[in-house]
């Protein structure tokens, strides 16, 4: 999903902007997050009275959107800007963007974070390869992240300083409930792996001790003796669940679920809603693992 992120800001669009077109006087309370899912957990700390902004827009693909130059003024209009602070795209092409305004402060949620890197193997051995951004996923980690938003928030608007702490207060009360909801409910199952098209549910999956098997390889679309060889596993391990995300195709999670009769179980971890999807991804868990 997140993943491989390759959003292109073409050479006009960055032509077009300069310091000079920024409207400095109504950017005080603009704040601009990365995905949908920063979003939910900026304004529940927040509440309504600030104006945020998602760079990535909903039903948008990730792998193939771009910025629009209307959506890079927009973040540099913005007071604060919370990264992920591994996607590509954020280290890349936002970082150019950036340089356009040196008052803009940005955040990167990850900080604190125990970040996963993917092993990748080549022929009989296996090395590093780059940092799984899908934090949000997990709520111990978001957790984490609503730290740091109440830190920054506050150090950046201190007159609200307290309405975010409640709002943080209130906001964990939610983020605990949920994750002893799931530890309770998976802690008595036997068969603990899952399947899924593009490996999101990481850090999910190590905070509860899940196995997922991803079906694609090394963030691309997986070869016919890869699809062959995680089918043999998915069997071995009695797997049923294959989930997809509706940012892909899913012809070949289709294709496995029936070769292992399972089935394809949708699921969108860049649902704006967060804790929403949290639970959805439990539940389809919970009712469909032994």
């Amino acid at each position: 999903m997140l993943k491989y992120i390759k959003l292109i800001i073409p050479i006009f669009v960055l032509a077009t902007i300069s310091i000079s077109c920024i409207n400095k006087k109504n950017n005080e309370k603009n704040i601009t997050v990365s995905i949908l899912p920063q979003k939910y957990l900026v304004e529940r700390i927040c509440g309504d009275q600030y104006k945020l902004n998602v760079l990535i827009p909903p039903g948008a693909n990730p792998a193939t959107c771009e910025l629009t130059s209307k959506q890079i003024q927009t973040l540099l209009n913005s007071k604060l800007y919370f990264s992920i602070g591994y996607l590509p795209y954020e280290t890349n092409h936002i970082k150019n963007v950036l340089e356009e305004n040196k008052e803009l402060k940005q955040i990167s949620l990850s900080e604190n974070i125990d970040i996963i890197r993917e092993m990748i193997q080549h022929g009989d051995h296996h090395h590093e390869g780059g940092v799984d951004p899908h934090i949000w996923t997990s709520p111990k980690n978001v957790k984490i992240m609503c730290k740091n938003i109440l830190n920054h928030l506050s150090t950046t608007y201190p007159k609200d300083a307290d309405l975010f702490s409640k709002n943080y207060e209130n906001f964990l009360k939610d983020i605990d409930k949920l994750d002893l909801k799931i530890k309770k409910a998976l802690e008595s199952k036997t068969n603990r792996n899952f399947m899924i098209y593009h490996p999101t549910l990481t850090y999910f999956a190590k905070d509860y001790s899940l196995k997922q098997i991803p079906i694609e390889y090394e963030g691309k679309s997986p070869s016919p003796k890869y699809i062959k060889d995680i089918i043999e596993i998915a069997k071995a391990t009695n797997t049923k669940i294959v989930f997809v995300q509706k940012q892909f195709d899913t012809k070949k999670a289709e294709f496995i679920a029936k070769e292992i009769n399972g089935k394809v179980i949708p699921i969108d971890p860049l649902n704006e809603n967060w804790l929403k999807e949290m639970y959805s991804i439990f539940d389809i868990l919970d009712k469909n693992l032994e």
